[in-house]
C-alpha cells in the first residue's frame, strides 16, 4: 500500500524540509520492510537502524528535564534528535493531532536546556492505512519554562486556618450502609 502523508507546519527553512524528507525516505523504507502491527519500539528501533546504515548523525532516547518553578523535577525521553529536529514516533491507527504535548514538551525542554532553538516532527507509522504520517509542528514553543518564571513574592505572615475549616476537616466521613447481594453473601460464606 502506498504510504500516506499528512501535511506539513508552514515556514520549515530548506535544510529542516531536507532533514524531514530523508526522515521520511527512511520512514517510508521501514513501514514497507516491517509492515503493520509492531510497537512503537520496533518502529523506533527499525528507524535507528536505517539511519546509522545511511550514517546520519542523530541522537536517540534523549533524556529531556523537565522544570517546574525553575528547577528540575523529573525527565522524558526524546525518541530521536536529527541537528535541531526533534523527532517522536508513533504508532496509532489514527493520524495523531499536530499540537502534541508531549513532543511540545520536549521541544521546550531541550530548548531551556541546550539554549539552541529546536523544531518538532511526528512521525506516524499508521497501523489501519500501512502508511506514513508526518506532522511538522506548526507554533514555536515559548522559549524557556525559566523565562516565564514570576520573580518571588515577599514572605507575607501565615495565618492560622479558620475554626469553622478546621472542624470541618476533623469530622469523621459518614458513608451510608451498603446493601449485599445474595450472590455476594454467598461468596462471602463458602468455605
Amino acid at each position: 500500500m502506498p504510504p500516506v502523508r499528512a501535511g506539513r507546519g508552514a515556514g520549515a527553512s530548506a535544510m529542516d524540509s531536507d532533514t524531514v524528507a530523508q526522515l521520511e525516505r527512511h520512514a517510508i523504507r521501514v513501514m514497507q520492510a516491517l509492515g503493520k502491527g509492531h510497537t512503537e519500539r520496533t518502529y523506533h528501533k527499525a528507524m535507528i537502524t536505517s539511519l546509522n546504515r545511511k550514517g546520519v548523525l542523530h541522537r536517540s532516547e534523549v533524556i529531556t528535564p523537565i522544570y517546574f518553578m525553575g528547577e528540575v523535577v523529573g525527565f522524558g525521553r526524546c525518541d530521536l534528535i536529527i541537528d535541531d529536529l526533534i523527532v517522536e514516533f508513533k504508532a496509532n491507527v489514527r493520524c495523531p493531532s499536530a499540537a502534541s504535548p508531549q513532543l511540545q514538551k520536549y521541544i521546550q525542554s531541550q530548548r531551556a536546556s541546550e539554549r539552541r532553538q529546536y523544531r518538532g516532527v511526528i512521525i506516524n507509522f499508521n497501523q489501519r492505512t500501512g502508511g506514513i504520517d508526518v506532522l511538522e509542528e506548526k507554533r514555536p514553543a515559548p522559549s524557556s519554562p525559566r523565562a516565564k518564571r514570576a520573580p518571588p513574592a515577599r514572605a507575607s505572615p501565615k495565618r492560622a486556618p479558620s475554626t469553622r475549616l478546621l472542624e470541618a476537616t476533623l469530622e469523621p466521613l459518614r458513608y451510608p450502609k451498603r446493601q449485599c447481594s445474595a450472590a455476594s453473601k454467598a461468596w462471602r460464606s463458602r468455605p
